[in-house]
């Protein structure tokens, strides 16, 4: 049995639970199906409610206190208490173990009288206050070496799970195309760390090449007013987690354009092991995880780089997809599913568990 398996455990969230699937979300809904009792606790909302999403899955709306943050740390205890005992009655549950990925709320995990605290930072933050999460946890979980680093001092287990891979992904149609025609981007058109430059300077060297991009967008910002102009692009805007696969079934390679300078926050990206689960190439910036895999990817070392070895998968694509590669790709995918990560991560707490007694 799972050591999960039973056990009563709350999600401390980033995002909501109408969010598009990502971590968090795709977590839950693995640990509810192995039997955990699950509360998916949401950014502070308006109202105090709970809601049944699905067998030992519970969403979980509490209003919060305004200004918590940047109280002294005894006075933000006292109100963090309080706030936890309201969510506790909400529940109608005590939790064996609490699971945040939110540095930004509850940062002294002990107030919850757990037995277990996970603290599971999925993206670089920068807030002050992340320390304490720290400081409170008895396993700290990151998807790269280099998130990790940050709570080196800090004297929880501290364990690389990479992303994890969603089960709507685990049987890739097979690859057929022997000209690459279509190459997908997908994320946040409007995000920062986008490397608009090298982005541009890609689409205008391969104006036969069709650019489908996946993700939201503002029709007023520069970058998307730009590539909307671009006869060889089209932005088909945000899509559900789960629709995704049919829409890579019909893209014959991938493309990832971040700004390489922030590697930390560029360490890991969910998308990379998305695209990977295809057997289809991936052509991205420098990300830290993949240094050591350039047997799955074609990574730059630097962004100067990338419209070359662009050019050179459009030119040479039959070499790309050979079934060799094609399958070691797919292989590296399925070894890390949520699945099999909930499997790596209660061997872990059990661990952990173990010592404290």
């Amino acid at each position: 049995m799972n050591f999960f398996t039973g056990k009563s455990i709350l999600i401390i969230s980033t995002e909501n639970w109408n969010h598009v699937s990502i971590s968090k979300h795709h977590y839950a809904k693995s640990l509810s199906h192995i039997g955990a009792k699950v509360f998916f606790l949401n950014p502070p909302a308006k109202q105090n409610d709970i809601m049944v999403a699905a067998p030992n899955l519970t969403i979980v709306n509490y209003k919060t206190i305004k200004g918590i943050n940047s109280l002294p740390g005894i006075l933000r205890n006292v109100l963090n208490r309080m706030l936890i005992k309201k969510i506790i009655n909400l529940c109608k549950s005590r939790f064996n173990i609490i699971w945040s990925f939110d540095p930004y709320r509850f940062q002294n995990l002990n107030l919850f009288n757990a037995p277990l605290k996970i603290y599971h930072p999925v993206d670089f933050h920068t807030f002050r206050l992340e320390y304490q999460v720290a400081a409170s946890a008895d396993l700290i979980l990151s998807v790269s070496n280099l998130l990790l680093e940050k709570f080196n001092s800090f004297n929880a287990v501290k364990v690389k799970v990479s992303h994890g891979l969603p089960s709507f992904f685990l049987t890739p149609p097979p690859v057929t195309a022997t000209q690459a025609k279509t190459v997908g981007y997908v994320g946040n058109i409007e995000s920062r760390s986008i490397d608009t430059q090298t982005l541009i300077q890609i689409v205008d060297e391969n104006p036969i090449t069709q650019f489908i991009f996946i993700g939201p967008y503002r029709v007023e910002s520069a970058l998307s007013e730009g590539l909307l102009k671009k006869p060889n692009c089209k932005l088909l805007g945000q899509i559900e987690s789960e629709k995704l696969p049919g829409y890579f079934s019909h893209i014959d390679f991938f493309l990832i354009c971040y700004d390489g300078k922030n590697t930390i926050h560029n360490s890991n990206s969910h998308k990379v092991l998305e695209f990977l689960s295809t057997g289809k190439p991936v052509v991205m910036n420098y990300t830290d995880e993949y240094v050591d895999k350039k047997d799955l990817v074609i990574m730059a070392e630097k962004n100067e780089e990338l419209p070359g070895l662009f050019k050179t998968v459009v030119t040479n694509y039959s070499k790309y997809v050979e079934p060799e590669r094609v399958m070691k790709r797919i292989e590296f995918a399925l070894k890390n599913t949520y699945s099999a990560h909930i499997e790596k991560i209660a061997q872990l707490a059990e661990h952990v568990m173990n010592q404290k007694l």
